[in-house]
């Protein structure tokens, strides 16, 4: 079902996040159940399983993804409503500004990948190395590898990511070689650029770091 924020169309159960102000680095993860012309009813916000405490009249700043940025904006509890879960009802803002997200963060982490030089012949089969991914974007990635590439090469990168609790979605991007820095005689850290990545991937991937940066109270812009 779709609802409606700010004039976006958003579908129901969106995942959000909620902070006491734009500046605060904490972030309690959401989502949207219900919305009407007056109000937006989440969840409760959590952190690791804990809850956040807001009082009638409280202002909370929220963050919504969309397909290449996220809408954000200040709204106030008004109240809450018990039916299946606890809901918190906030105001339908007055006004929202859209963030620029796709490409522009970077999220650390330690992700198992597959790298290969593109074969120059479609038929033959590309030979793939293990690598483990130091950081993601929806623009690329930088990976620890002992294989030597050479800048402006061609490569296919292979990964998975749990997008959804319990559904794992998997990756085959040919990507650009950007930039290559020597860690040790047989140990490279290496960028590439994501080239031919669809949309629908593109939007899994954003909203894998929007879910993993929230988990963290972590955003790198």
């Amino acid at each position: 079902m779709d609802l409606k924020l700010a004039g976006f169309k958003i579908k129901q159960s969106q995942r959000i996040t909620v902070s006491r102000d734009e500046e605060d680095k904490r972030q309690f993860v959401s989502s949207v159940e219900y919305t009407d012309d007056r109000k937006i009813s989440i969840t409760v916000p959590l952190h690791n399983q804990i809850p956040l405490e807001l009082r009638r009249g409280e202002t909370v700043y929220v963050r919504v993804p969309m397909n290449s940025f996220s809408l954000e904006f200040s709204s106030r509890v008004v109240s809450y409503t018990s039916e299946n879960i606890l809901l918190v009802n906030l105001e339908q803002p007055q006004s929202c500004k859209r963030v620029q997200r796709r490409g522009t963060v970077r999220f650390k982490l330690l992700l198992n990948i597959r790298i290969a030089l593109l074969p120059g012949d479609p038929k033959e089969q590309p030979l793939f190395k293990d690598a483990v991914a130091l950081d993601l974007s929806a623009g690329g990635l930088e990976f620890m590898t002992t294989e030597q590439y050479q800048r402006e090469t061609f490569v296919l990168v292979a990964f998975h990511l749990e997008v959804q609790k319990n559904k794992t979605n998997s990756f085959l991007v040919k990507s650009l070689v950007r930039r290559v820095i020597p860690i040790s005689p047989r140990k490279f850290k290496v960028g590439v650029q994501f080239l031919d990545l669809s949309m629908a991937d593109t939007d899994r991937i954003f909203q894998y770091i929007f879910k993993k940066s929230a988990e963290k109270d972590y955003w790198k812009k």
